[in-house]
């Protein structure tokens, strides 16, 4: 069904693939992402929300991360694991002032729920799904704080969120001057139609681009269930308290960070091809014989080239010569990351 936002998008030049805004008719150049300020239609997210008396004692026992920790109005990366350390989802979680808000791929916050019903019988809280409820947009670069106060809304500090008429405007931790903002469609209407020219619509590939360049990969339903957290480096990025006790999957990620085992991280990497490659695509190294690592994010930064996020090998990275099984003649180019695993 085709909402009224989308269909206020489609007049401004916009296509939707599902729930995904694939393209938009602007001069935006991806690889200078960090240069522009965007603005982009983040409806392939979706929000859990987590509300009672009881939701703090609940997410404490189920989270990687310090949900006791979080002081009202601020947010973190986290996920949420199965008893074998495996990751269900991956999100940012916002403390507001009377709830929890799970940000995360639109498409596992039912099956999150649903994995999560036998813990909450416990607790005085409850869970909904919320993702239909809101027009989620996002901001990125020098221009947004302007076009903010152009409208009158509130412009939150890194890492912290603020609620305006049950909407809300949070600044990402991990990005300076990247905003996420979920708000009614009028507010949101409002908005688009008063952006500045310094300010570009972009599609969603294109803010992912920002995530990458940060080494921040998330899941989908395609990679749920095969990763612990740490094979995303979320002992880097403040995903992961190991200080904060029990919950479920604890003992694996633990054991995974003290007895020093793990083979495997999250690298950016840049690649050639004609399409893009989906995730959880094997990569293969000239000096092994077995595949090396998978996929997870990607997106294209020019005419046939992407940067993406995979799980690696630390062995096959060290060799150098990795590639698609598909692609045998393409070498992968491995691409820094802005921290240190």
């Amino acid at each position: 069904m085709i909402t009224t936002w989308q269909s206020f998008l489609i007049k401004q030049g916009a296509t939707f693939d599902d729930h995904q805004l694939i393209s938009f008719q602007n001069t935006f150049k991806p690889a200078s992402a960090s240069q522009q300020s965007i603005v982009s239609d983040l409806e392939p997210l979706g929000i859990l929300q987590v509300t009672g008396e009881g939701a703090e004692q609940f997410l404490q026992g189920q989270l990687t991360c310090d949900v006791k920790a979080l002081t009202v109005n601020t947010l973190a990366l986290g996920a949420c694991c199965n008893n074998k350390g495996r990751m269900l989802a991956n999100f940012y979680i916002h403390r507001l002032p009377d709830r929890f808000w799970l940000i995360m791929d639109r498409h596992l916050v039912n099956p999150m729920t649903d994995e999560l019903k036998k813990y909450c019988a416990f607790f005085k809280a409850e869970m909904t799904n919320l993702t239909d409820q809101y027009v989620k947009l996002g901001f990125s670069g020098p221009a947004i704080s302007e076009l903010l106060n152009s409208q009158q809304l509130p412009i939150p500090e890194a890492g912290t969120s603020l609620t305006f008429d049950n909407q809300v405007i949070c600044q990402l931790p991990n990005q300076p001057f990247c905003y996420q903002a979920w708000l009614t469609e009028a507010t949101a209407i409002k908005l688009w139609e008063n952006l500045p020219n310094e300010v570009n619509p972009a599609n969603y590939s294109q803010w992912q681009l920002q995530d990458i360049q940060s080494g921040l990969a998330w899941l989908n339903k395609e990679t749920r269930l095969e990763f612990i957290p740490q094979q995303f480096n979320m002992q880097a990025t403040g995903g992961i308290s190991f200080k904060k006790g029990c919950y479920t999957g604890q003992e694996i990620v633990a054991r995974m960070q003290y007895l020093g085992k793990q083979k495997n991280h999250l690298y950016r990497i840049q690649y050639q091809a004609d399409q893009p490659i989906k995730s959880m695509t094997p990569l293969r190294s000239h000096s092994h014989t077995a595949s090396v690592g998978h996929l997870i994010n990607d997106t294209k930064v020019a005419d046939n080239q992407y940067q993406a996020l995979a799980v690696l090998q630390d062995k096959a990275v060290t060799a150098n010569d990795l590639y698609f099984a598909n692609q045998p003649n393409e070498k992968v180019t491995l691409l820094d990351l802005p921290y240190t695993v």
